[in-house]
């Protein structure tokens, strides 16, 4: 991806992610915790790159809030903590 910015390569990068993990997380007898992360997840990762290319905030804390985010989901929906 050499013609990308760093940004654009991790915009693309954490959408690919995304993409891949829905698709693998949405089977036939998906539950509510395949839901819940499904949409915890899309909300972490879309608050992330909204928090990295438009608010002007240094992206190093863009990328420990997506993980912390993440992290958080995972044990939300399905109940780690």
């Amino acid at each position: 991806m050499t013609g990308f910015s760093r940004r654009t390569r991790r915009l693309l990068i954490g959408l690919t992610v995304l993409l891949s993990l829905s698709a693998t997380a949405r089977p036939a007898e998906a539950g509510p915790r395949e839901d819940c992360l499904a949409v915890m997840g899309s909300f972490c990762f879309v608050t992330a790159a909204a928090c990295d290319m438009s608010l002007g905030i240094p992206a190093s804390f863009c990328d420990k809030f997506f993980i912390t985010c993440a992290r958080a989901a995972v044990q939300f929906c399905y109940g780690l903590t």
